[in-house]
């Protein structure tokens, strides 16, 4: 979230005057846009709810201007409605639960008024969410309002406000449509998909929603919704009212992003290491006219293979150390032990271990392979694993990794046979 910020939730479903037509779904609209925010970070202190009989005009008013008196700059102000819109007197209004329709100036809220409130506060990031119909029609799966509700009109008043930006789940002249199947009103749905991490991919910058973002997903989700799932095909186009002075982020999604840490692929040890093969006619120590390359394993070969390849081993224990204690600068009684027996030599060091083996191949009798290791790193302050590649040169060629929660490949694989996601290795 910014510094801090505070949200104000308001969804009127059922309202005291019967004149009024059920909004659907508007009450858990609004539940689930504060719960999305707290998955956020808002703290409960920070947020206020008001649903069904408890969004009275009164009420929700006090709290608007409590949140704008408690709010610095830095902070953010956070307001989303769901319920009625209508227009009257060319002036736009939303509805509450003890809003009339014979009397709207003094039973329902002026935008204006809400954001006459909001300009006095030292908050200048203000972002409004307002779920209601802009047209006067009545009929079933929409968020009906009377005289239309003017979209176009506050985007000309408020195109110059820097403190605020708005957007609105409808334009001019159309309407708000909800979804038995969502469960919410159609832009609420994919609002909230934003806000819980659940969007496409390209709505996130490192896990952040800017405002272009979050508008091109809304208007590509709900008005392709608005077309497919009604008949006849309905039009409703989200519309954005205020000035932003450029892009601006509206959330922070990050944390649905982050890996659980009993997920995390915790890395608990690190190896390099190198494994060259070749033929054992090619050793140091093979004489090709009393030696013969064995055609099968066995101990004896074996301790051929040790016996005529111990030059290597003793090569790259006497390089190592030496690199060693150039390249850390050791003194006498820091000098790296080192060790040659059959087939392996060894190099303990201060800052790193190192380990090489010589032996028969399992393939293939005619072949040896000479393996080197680097481990057991605990390098000095001042020292890095720079250090390390300038003694071992160019004879390491391989990372390994120990984890400590080990991923499942087969998971990976079946996720990535199942996206057909395509990874790129750099």
């Amino acid at each position: 979230m910014i510094e801090k910020s505070y949200l104000i939730s308001v969804g009127v479903e059922e309202y005291y005057n019967p004149s009024f037509d059920k909004v659907s779904y508007a009450e858990a609209d609004a539940k689930e846009i504060a719960d999305a925010f707290r998955q956020l970070g808002l703290l409960d202190s920070q947020s206020k709810t008001f649903l069904g009989e408890k969004a009275v005009k009164g009420v929700v008013l006090q709290e608007i201007s409590n949140f704008a008196n408690f709010a610095n700059i830095g902070d953010r102000i956070y307001i989303y409605y769901a319920g009625h819109g209508l227009s009257y007197n060319s002036q736009n209004f939303i509805t509450f639960y003890d809003s009339s329709k014979d009397s709207p100036e003094t039973t329902c809220f002026k935008i204006n008024d809400i954001l006459s409130i909001l300009e006095r506060s030292r908050c200048k990031q203000i972002v409004l969410f307002l779920d209601c119909c802009h047209a006067g029609l009545s009929m079933s799966g929409v968020r009906d309002a009377i005289p239309i509700f003017d979209t176009t009109a506050l985007i000309y008043e408020h195109w110059s406000d820097t403190f605020l930006i708005g957007f609105a789940a409808c334009g001019s002249n159309e309407i708000s449509s909800h979804s038995s199947t969502y469960k919410h009103g159609i832009w609420t749905h994919h609002l909230l998909e934003v806000l819980n991490g659940k969007a496409s991919s390209e709505v996130y910058s490192n896990g952040v929603v800017t405002s272009s973002a979050l508008q091109a997903y809304l208007v590509a989700k709900t008005s392709y919704d608005a077309r497919i799932m009604f008949t006849p095909k309905r039009l409703q186009s989200p519309e954005r009212f205020g000035k932003d002075n450029g892009d601006f982020i509206v959330v922070d999604a990050s944390c649905h992003f982050r890996v659980p840490e009993s997920q995390e692929m915790i890395v608990k040890a690190i190896e390099i290491r190198s494994l060259v093969e070749g033929s054992i006619s090619q050793l140091p120590g093979f004489i090709r006219k009393s030696h013969q390359v064995p055609k099968n394993k066995s101990q004896a070969t074996q301790k051929f293979v040790f016996k005529i390849g111990s030059s290597l081993i003793e090569d790259a224990v006497r390089a190592v150390a030496i690199g060693a204690k150039d390249s850390f600068q050791y003194k006498r009684s820091q000098i790296p032990k080192t060790e040659v027996s059959e087939g392996v030599g060894t190099v303990a060091c201060l800052d790193f271990d190192f380990q090489v083996t010589i032996d028969q191949s399992e393939d293939d009798p005619t072949e040896y392979i000479l393996e080197k290791k680097a481990n057991n790193f605990k390098l000095r302050d001042g020292y890095t694993i720079d250090a390390i590649d300038g003694i071992l040169e160019k004879t390491i060629d391989s990372l390994f990794l120990v984890l400590k929660n080990p991923p499942k490949i087969e998971k990976i694989i079946d996720a990535i046979e199942k996206h057909q996601t395509r990874l790129l290795f750099r």
